[in-house]
């Protein structure tokens, strides 16, 4: 598809690590999904039927081995997508009927992403804490009383709230890539964790900061057009549904290219038209999440600001999981 376009395959950065993976059948229900290949071979759950099917160890019989130096190996395709730019938009293939309703929400309770949520949930309880200490700080200090205690700490408290968000984010991104990629590839479970290391974190929140910004920057945008042509206070509103539509595929086009610098793929978005119902599914099961936890805030910060600060941390970590799920989940619905 992608020679067939006229336009130059992409390929990844040198320094890029991306696992071989393979793509198996389920002998239950004849549904195919892709795995990492491992120098052993491992059972992996079926998206369908939680039927165990077995991938083959690299090297065997069942799975293609490496290039050999003699041999020129395939030019490679970039991200998690790869099977896009393939022959996939027309296949005959078994796709469940609800993927993104099968061990979805009991995703952040696997044993491996119990402690992660832990430590994701004390990082934005924190953050949203000190972010309504550094507002009732400068709201007590009044017109022109910047300069006084309470506005001295509220400019004291900025430091830790930004080495903290950074912090907390950074690993919210790292991890979320990690879900996303292992699921769009059709694994239950995570095994490919980043690295124990902030500055690696770092790097993949700068790296997906173009796609939140151009996603922000548009809904901006349509609230500020739709408040201008209603003459009505619609900006929230319209903005908010702006947002609510970019954003996935904003972060699904740069995983899929392989680049921070193309917030609208052309293979994700022709998949809008290829794959609506795996979209149409998505947006309702993240909707429920865009209810709950924004909803949830707003409400109890209205009451109890700093209560509904600590006690939104953690379900604020618990509604990124599973949305970095879901947008798995979708991209293994749109290469299946």
């Amino acid at each position: 598809m992608a020679e067939s376009s006229g336009k130059p395959n992409r390929h990844p950065k040198p320094n890029a690590k991306r696992r071989p993976t393979t793509l198996v059948t389920c002998p239950s229900c004849n549904t195919r999904f892709r795995s990492p290949v491992r120098s052993k071979s491992y059972d992996a759950e079926c998206l369908n039927c939680d039927e165990l099917v077995t991938v083959p160890a690299r090297g065997s019989r069942e799975t293609p081995e490496e290039p050999t130096p003699q041999t020129k190996p395939e030019p490679s395709r970039p991200g998690v997508f790869d099977a896009m730019a393939e022959e996939r938009f027309g296949g005959e293939v078994h796709v469940p009927t609800l993927p993104f309703l099968q061990g979805t929400f009991s995703f952040p309770w696997y044993p491996e992403m119990i402690f992660r949520w832990i430590g994701l949930s004390c990082g934005c309880a924190m953050v949203s804490v000190l972010f309504v200490a550094m507002h009732w700080c400068f709201s007590r200090a009044g017109v022109g009383g910047i300069g006084g205690w309470y506005g001295k700490a509220g400019y004291a408290l900025g430091f830790p709230t930004g080495w903290l968000s950074i912090w907390t984010f950074s690993f919210a991104a790292a991890c979320g890539k990690s879900i996303l990629t292992e699921t769009a590839a059709g694994n239950d479970r995570v095994t490919d964790w980043p690295e124990s290391d902030w500055r690696e974190w770092a790097s993949d929140l700068v790296w997906l900061l173009p796609a939140n910004l151009t996603a922000v920057a548009l809904a901006f945008g349509v609230g500020r057009l739709a408040e201008t042509l209603s003459n009505q206070s619609l900006f929230w509103g319209a903005a908010g549904l702006a947002l609510f539509v970019l954003l996935p595929i904003c972060l699904l086009s740069v995983i899929e290219a392989h680049t921070p610098f193309l917030p609208f793929s052309p293979l994700i978005l022709k998949s809008l038209g290829f794959r609506t119902w795996a979209w149409t599914q998505f947006y309702l099961a993240s909707a429920v999440l865009a209810v709950i936890w924004p909803g949830s805030l707003i409400l109890g910060y209205q009451r109890e600001p700093f209560y509904a600060a600590a006690v939104t941390g953690p379900l604020m970590a618990l509604t990124l999981i599973i949305y970095w799920r879901l947008l798995g989940r979708l991209g293994w619905c749109l290469v299946n």
